[in-house]
């Protein structure tokens, strides 16, 4: 997310309106410190892991005063998350207008330095085709890990099998690299929302996955 989309959206009068002007400045740039540091690891970092940057006192220190929460060891400043499913969702939109345009567009021959490029792409693609799909590459893996997290989420959701569906057609929506730390997280991000939105959910027709969307909140 960093590298496409290297900024997060500021709006000057919610800040000056907001509670979190009426702090000291200390607060104020702890508070804009983390958002920066979330964002730029795609909404998804630990709370060990912003601790290091800012220190445990800092962090603490702001999720105190409910300027950061904290879930099974995952920051979450939800107006951030807003606005990442937003981009999310129009990344997506464009990506589909893409594929459609370049569908009509007559095949060139590649220069030496786009064949690298393809060349990679198609690693990557062979890499994905080894898994049937991107849960299963996880459980491959990272076996430890997903041990814990089955143990901890499969008496927490309600349908982990429907879970597992959502976090598959998310990955494949955006065409995500298989990367596993990557992925991990996101993973636990999305069972986080999922878990919140189990009443919801169980509304819905059952029916062919489609992409979850993190629940819009203002700070």
């Amino acid at each position: 997310m960093s590298k496409q989309i290297p900024y997060f959206k500021f709006f000057s009068g919610e800040w000056l309106l907001g509670r979190i002007s009426d702090e000291n400045y200390r607060v104020q740039g702890l508070f804009i410190s983390a958002c920066s540091f979330y964002w730029h690891k795609e909404c998804v970092i630990t709370t060990k892991e912003l601790s290091k940057k800012l220190g445990k006192t800092n962090v603490k220190l702001l999720q105190d005063l409910d300027y950061l929460s904290e879930e099974n060891d995952q920051i979450i400043i939800k107006f951030l998350d807003e606005q990442y499913s937003e981009f999310e969702n129009l990344r997506e939109k464009r990506s589909n207008a893409g594929r459609k345009g370049g569908q009509a567009n007559v095949k060139q021959t590649l220069s030496k330095s786009e064949a690298t490029v393809k060349h990679l792409d198609v690693d990557i693609d062979i890499e994905k085709d080894k898994y049937k799909t991107a849960y299963e590459y996880l459980v491959i893996e990272k076996p430890s890990d997903m041990e814990v997290f089955e143990m901890q989420y499969r008496k927490q959701l309600n349908d982990f099998d429907k879970f597992k569906d959502w976090f598959n057609a998310d990955v494949e929506s955006l065409d995500l690299d298989f990367n596993a730390n990557k992925l991990f997280g996101k993973l636990k991000k999305l069972a986080i929302s999922f878990k919140s939105r189990q009443p919801e959910l169980n509304e819905e027709t059952e029916g062919t996955p489609t992409r979850m969307r993190k629940p819009n909140v203002r700070p």
